[in-house]
């Protein structure tokens, strides 16, 4: 909040969003959860029910924007085992929530 006025958080993006993106793609988060806890904000999102692609990631609150703490993800559907996405990004402290 500034001035008393609420603006939308900024997130920061695992993946530059595409140049075509509406300017909503980077406030959207599919399958999103929030731990006051930690301030971790979670996103998981299958690319299909089998979940056997898709993408998760969490997030750390700094004070001023959403700081990316780690990132997984399956571009492709293949077929394997849920959840076994390829961790392509995680901070040296990793939250605990």
């Amino acid at each position: 909040m500034a001035n008393g006025k609420w603006r939308p958080a900024t997130i920061e993006q695992p993946v530059k969003p595409r140049e075509y993106a509406e300017p909503y793609w980077l406030y959207a988060l599919t399958g999103a959860g929030y731990s006051d806890d930690y301030a971790l904000l979670t996103e998981l999102a299958k690319g299909r029910g089998l979940g056997d692609c898709g993408r998760s990631a969490s997030w750390v609150w700094d004070g001023e924007i959403f700081r990316l703490a780690s990132y997984r993800a399956m571009d492709r559907c293949r077929g394997g085992a849920a959840g076994l996405w390829l961790l392509r990004w995680r901070t040296r402290n990793q939250p605990k929530g």
